[in-house]
């Protein structure tokens, strides 16, 4: 099976951040409401986690969403996932509104 880059990431900070609290993954499961076994794998990036996890990860943990993508800089732009949609013309559409 091959790891999405982007998983990988956000596990390799959930563990880094766990471990910074001195936090077994029995610990952090608990508070989550998952397994050791469900957080070794969040931390391998062998499984996905999921938007509401990710929030209760963050809560456990004490820190902001955006801890978890620290990491990006990792990724050559070439390896960076693509965020926007793109027209036909091959330019990315904006939203009419900023999102603040």
């Amino acid at each position: 099976m091959n790891r999405d880059p982007v998983d990988t990431v956000i596990g390799r900070q959930i563990r880094a951040l766990r471990l910074a609290r001195a936090m077994s993954q029995s610990d952090l499961g608990a508070l989550i409401g998952a397994t050791a076994a469900d957080i070794e794998l969040f931390e391998t990036g062998a499984r996905r986690v999921g938007t509401r996890r990710i929030v209760r990860i963050a809560k456990a943990l004490r820190v902001d969403v955006g801890a978890f993508f620290g990491g990006w800089g990792m990724f050559e732009p070439t390896d960076a996932p693509d965020v926007l949609p793109w027209s036909r013309r091959g330019t990315p559409r904006f939203p009419s509104r900023a999102i603040h």
